[in-house]
């Protein structure tokens, strides 16, 4: 004979193990389901074709070749991040809003880049805005004679190797302070820029026949004006 308690503790056991066979399973199958939509998502982020970028239009360059500001934005895009080899050149969520200063330091004539993404059309648009070379300026080593000459912006940045050239057509500035100057660097300091080309102006308006422009002495912030 079975008591009616040893019966109860039978069924209440049958439940419990019921009810945990159950939880078990509710699990397994929500780990599935969740391990399904990672790799899913996954795939839809690296492999599917909706977020692969099918065209980079380059707008605004002219003194900087379209080969070299896709090399620099290879370069920016993958930096100091191993996981974004995986999402691709192509993968138009990694793409940055724009290049900041240290990308572009090694392309003195750039200036500016902005890049825009069109998500439904796959299109990324690369807008450069270029330094504009206004001047020459020409520096004197005191370790080295030779003299060499590079272009400079309206902003005094030094953007690249300019010719030997005299006249007025152009100003060139002759920097026999014996600084050592490198590209994307500026000619002067910033508080002395407004009046360097303040000077460029008068001289220009005024048509005299230039022979030489020289910066002899940072120190005294004047500079040497030499007429024919």
């Amino acid at each position: 004979p079975v008591s009616m308690s040893d019966l109860n503790v039978y069924l209440e056991e049958e439940e419990r193990g019921r009810r945990k066979r159950r939880r078990f399973f509710f699990a397994v199958s929500l780990f599935g389901a969740l391990s399904l939509f990672v790799i899913g998502s996954f795939w839809v982020v690296l492999a599917s074709p909706l977020f692969q970028v099918e065209r980079i239009h380059v707008q605004g360059n002219h003194y900087i070749s379209e080969e070299d500001i896709m090399t620099l934005l290879r370069a920016r895009i993958f930096k100091g991040s191993p996981l974004k080899h995986l999402f691709g050149f192509k993968n138009i969520l990694i793409w940055p809003p724009v290049l900041t200063e240290d990308d572009m330091r090694f392309i003195p004539y750039l200036k500016e880049a902005k890049i825009t993404k069109q998500y439904r059309e796959r299109i990324i648009t690369v807008f450069i805005e270029e330094r504009r070379p206004f001047g020459i300026w020409c520096r004197e080593t005191k370790i080295d004679a030779a003299v060499g000459c590079f272009w400079f912006d309206e902003e005094g940045v030094l953007v690249g190797r300019a010719p030997f050239a005299e006249g007025s057509l152009i100003m060139v500035v002759y920097d026999k302070t014996g600084r050592e100057l490198g590209l994307h660097e500026n000619v002067l300091p910033s508080k002395f820029f407004s009046s360097l080309f303040s000077v460029f102006r008068v001289l220009s308006a005024s048509r005299v026949s230039i022979k030489e422009i020289r910066l002899e002495d940072l120190s005294l912030e004047e500079l040497t004006v030499e007429t024919f």
